[in-house]
């Protein structure tokens, strides 16, 4: 693109000055020529020839041309990759635009700047310096994007593929997802502006197969980079051929295909020129494939000349290339063991993540470079400290390695809120969530050696920084709304945006739509990135309360817990499964091991207890009550549970505390669950809003034995529903939405009215699409009535409780931190302070009789774990033995804020008594002598 950019003014300058000086003119068209010979295959010669034309201009003082063979200069330097003359260049050319701007014509110092400004945000992104590269291809993109000329057309599209880049080195898939159909977009708008457009397709299948890479999905991947060698071997194109080999080579390395990855290397190497700087890379990669094949020694001869090659390459100077392949050598030697070594290259892996330049002290988390990578090497800076400490129980070296840790959690802390979308966010979450359990064992070992109260909060601060973070920022968000006086305008922008993307995501799923709708979801999410800077930038405390990722005091929980309270929260590692235990007189830690026969233990019970034609197994049942409650809970009758990964599928009421005969926790154990403490704690200081008048919104659509044009699932009827509404509605004061009347559009309006919302319904769990995860109401002639999490997600309501009777409500994908990506977790996302939900598909005439009675017990004014478990209770002791298995009474488990429904009437009743009181006893004496 750019050399046929600059050859379009060259034909034009020639006439200008063929007049004034023919000889010199002949001249540098002649350099030019011998130049551009050598363009792509000598560097060297290029420069030789365009530094001779460069000569002439400046004695003629012909600045235009000037210009000119600098930026062809700035080209060749880019395609060698040679940064010392790209960066030499790009000062000259940008001390010229300063100082004769006014001897270029408008139209040449305009398209000469563009790509000025292009070609440094390049040599930045080349340094790999992308905070400065990617505010310069931002600009240049705000400036050009309303432009149709040819010129900015094509250096829109190396723009957009520049950001592509930028945004998956980030982790922010989506936007790099985005940016590169935006780049197609154009390829296909205006083909006749691009040389050889077909090769441009095959790059923008590159960097898609390297967004599907750093997502993990390495079939994707790996199959569009075979497509890209096999396109560019019958090509000239060297420098593309070698970056397609190289990233095939990585991803056949990544999925343990090492064979391949040999025996591609070997093939590549003809097409590296001499003194190629690519050819660093080619070193890795056999280091790369020798550590995955154990061949240590090997491994590390290549990564030692790779090393060399890096250094040379950034003149000794600290760079993250550098670190990064530091790492690799310091992983290599603790793989084969040697972990002095391990120890010291990784230490040299940090410094070069050093920001300061003069000294190498790393104080904290701003003194290094923060990204996905710094962690990884803090990680593996732990784990080597905790290796040595195996060998040697030195509890020096294990402080050390939890200091690692920490760091470690603190550069996620800096990240996670440059990742504005959730599906990035959860899968940097996802990325580094080993580092919990590392740390969590770290403080294990600590507290078990030492008995040092520091490393229990220690374990409880890093436990609930593994927990819930995206649901803690929308809960910071409401508490930066309501105490930073941020302006109702810009709420309801955010809400209207979000809205907007999620009603144009619908379309797309539902109806598989065309690219017209694909490009109107880019502009709507460009549009929201947009809002979302401007927030950065002109609203920073209403951004940094949203992001602030403190956690509550392990002293708060347990300071207030009563003696027969406990609160139990655990972490699902791969190794380990950790129990956090709070009562009102003792805090632990414990672990046991993760191991298969838990795990089967663990599936089998939920498989059970899932289904009514399995037979209770109550010794499984026993043997979990061991393993998961400890025993200083075995005498407690209010638990709080927070699980982790597959626990969360479970419910402990159904574990039996007896190993001859059945008998449920839940006839001595009220229990709840939350997502973490924090939360928690966050949850019970929300107030309703004074619009929040109504009491209870009970809705029971009906169903024709319907099949959903949108999902094509089968809606059989509903027996129950309706007389369970009806129940609810004989109880409390209750607003009930019933059979036709129960469509989508007559309820959404009214949701944040109520204080209580209660759903009998269909529901469907996708694990596939999460956020197509639905409820279901009445169907109309032109709509199926679908209510998607992702529209869920984007309602703001007031409800102190909301009950999900239907099924599956408590289950979907399982994502580390954030439990199940269900509905009833939608529901928290949107306000609900706690949540009835389902762990399987409920039986009908079972839940309306236990929602019957556990709305009986509220109004009775119980707090709603107590009110579940005697639901339950009355439930089991008034049916027939057949129907008391626990797949029809378990499934529905209450999730959040417990305390009893608040009456604003009781309140204000109160209020009236304690007024009258007070009067009475402040003029107590004068009745007394009224009286006397």
């Amino acid at each position: 693109m750019k050399a046929k950019l600059l050859f379009l003014f060259l034909p034009l300058f020639f006439y200008s000055y063929s007049q004034n000086d023919s000889i010199n003119s002949a001249k540098l068209q002649e350099y030019t020529n011998q130049a551009y010979q050598f363009l792509y295959t000598n560097q060297d010669s290029a420069y030789h020839y365009f530094n001779n034309a460069l000569e002439i201009s400046k004695k003629q003082q012909w600045y235009e041309y000037e210009a000119n063979v600098l930026s062809y200069i700035i080209y060749v330097s880019d395609y060698h990759y040679n940064l010392p003359v790209l960066k030499q260049n790009l000062n000259h050319l940008e001390s010229l635009l300063t100082n004769y701007k006014d001897s270029l014509s408008p139209e040449s110092y305009s398209a000469t700047l563009s790509l000025f400004q292009l070609n440094k945000g390049n040599y930045y992104y080349k340094l790999e310096d992308y905070k400065r590269a990617k505010p310069l291809f931002l600009e240049l993109y705000s400036s050009l994007k309303s432009q149709k000329t040819q010129e900015s057309i094509t250096s829109l599209a190396s723009i957009y593929s520049f950001l592509t880049s930028i945004y998956t080195s980030e982790g922010k898939h989506n936007l790099a997802e985005s940016f590169n159909e935006k780049a197609e977009i154009l390829l296909d708008q205006y083909p006749e502006y691009f040389d050889d457009v077909e090769s441009r397709k095959m790059l923008l299948k590159g960097y898609l197969a390297n967004i599907y890479n750093n997502r993990k999905q390495y079939k994707n991947g790996t199959a569009l980079l075979e497509e890209l060698v096999n396109f560019y071997e019958k090509k000239s194109y060297t420098n593309s051929l070698i970056t397609s080999y190289q990233a095939l080579i990585s991803s056949y390395i990544v999925t343990n295909n090492t064979d391949k990855a040999i025996q591609l290397l070997s093939k590549s190497e003809k097409a590296y020129r001499k003194n190629d700087p690519f050819y660093k890379i080619l070193l890795e990669l056999y280091g790369d494939v020798y550590a995955k094949k154990e061949q240590y020694s090997k491994a590390l001869e290549y990564y030692q000349q790779s090393l060399e090659q890096y250094k040379l390459y950034r003149n000794n100077e600290k760079h993250s290339d550098i670190a990064l392949i530091l790492k690799k050598i310091s992983n290599t030697y603790y793989s084969a063991n040697n972990l002095e070594n391990a120890l010291d290259f990784i230490d040299e892996s940090i410094q070069n993540l050093s920001l300061n330049n003069t000294s190498g002290t790393i104080d904290s988390v701003n003194d290094l470079l923060t990204n996905d990578d710094t962690i990884e090497i803090l990680h593996l800076k732990s784990k080597i400290l905790t290796e040595l400490y195996n060998k040697t129980t030195n509890n020096v070296d294990l402080d050390k390695a939890l200091e690692a840790s920490k760091f470690a959690l603190d550069v996620l802390d800096v990240i996670k809120p440059t990742l504005e979308n959730k599906n990035d966010k959860q899968f940097l979450i996802n990325n580094v969530y080993p580092i919990f359990e590392t740390a969590l064992n770290q403080c294990f070992l600590l507290y078990n050696s030492t008995k040092k109260q520091k490393y229990l909060n220690d374990a409880f601060t890093i436990l609930e920084r593994s927990k819930s973070t995206q649901l803690l920022e929308v809960l910071n968000l409401t508490k930066a709304i309501n105490f930073n006086n941020i302006p109702q305008r810009i709420i309801d922008k955010e809400q209207q945006l979000q809205a907007n993307i999620s009603r144009i995501e619908t379309d797309i799923y539902i109806s598989k739509t065309s690219k017209e709708k694909q490009q109107e979801l880019i502009q709507a999410r460009e549009s929201y990135n947009s809002f979302l800077d401007s927030i950065k930038q002109n609203q920073p405390k209403y951004h940094n309360l949203k992001y602030n990722y403190e956690v509550v005091s392990l002293d708060n929980i347990k300071n207030g817990l009563k003696e027969n309270e406990g609160k139990l929260s655990f972490l699902y590692g791969k190794n380990h499964i950790y129990q956090f235990i709070i009562t009102h007189d003792k805090v632990d830690l414990l672990r046991f091991e993760n191991s298969h026969i838990f795990q089967k233990e663990l599936f089998n019970f939920y498989e059970v207890v899932s289904n009514f034609k399995s037979e209770y197994d109550t010794e499984t049942g026993f043997n979990l009550f061991n393993s998961l409650i400890p025993d200083s809970l075995k005498d407690k009758s209010d638990i709080t549970i927070l699980p982790d990964g597959f626990l969360y599928y479970i419910p402990f009421e159904a574990l039996s505390s007896s190993s001859s005969e059945v008998n449920y926790l839940l006839n001595s154990k009220a229990i709840s669950y939350g997502n973490s403490f924090t939360l928690l704690e966050e949850i019970k200081k929300i107030q309703p809003k004074t619009s929040t008048k109504k009491k209870i919104l009970a809705v029971a659509p009906e169903f024709y034995n319907s099949q959903s044009t949108e999902t094509r699932a089968d809606f059989s009827p509903l027996i129950f529903n309706t007389k369970e509404v009806q129940n609810i509605a004989a109880i409390f004061d209750t607003d009930t939405i019933i059979g036709k009347n129960a469509t989508l559009d007559n309820i959404e309006g009214q949701l944040k009215d109520f204080q209580v919302l209660h759903f009998a319904t269909h529901a469907s769990a996708n694990d596939e699409y999460p956020d197509f995860s639905y409820l279901a109401f009445t169907p109309t002639e032109n709509k199926s009535n679908l209510w998607y999490i992702k529209d869920i997600y984007n309602t703001k309501l007031n409800a102190d409780l909301v009950a999900l009777s239907a099924c599956q409500t408590g289950i979907g994908k399982l994502e580390n931190g954030e439990g199940n990506i269900s509905l009833a977790r939608a529901f928290s996302y949107a306000g609900a302070k706690s949540l009835v939900k389902s762990l399987w598909k409920v039986n009908d005439r079972s839940s309306s009789e236990i929602m019957s009675t556990f709305y009986k017990e509220l109004k009775k004014g119980e707090n709603k774990k107590a009110a579940l478990q005697k639901a339950k209770k009355e439930y089991l002791n008034t049916t027939i033995k057949e129907l008391q298995h626990p797949f029809y009474w378990a499934g529905f488990v209450i999730n959040g804020d417990t305390n009893p429904i608040k009456s604003s009437n009781n309140y204000a009743w109160i209020l009236i008594v304690v007024f009258v009181v007070g009067l009475i006893l402040l003029f107590r004496k004068n009745l007394f002598q009224l009286f006397k």
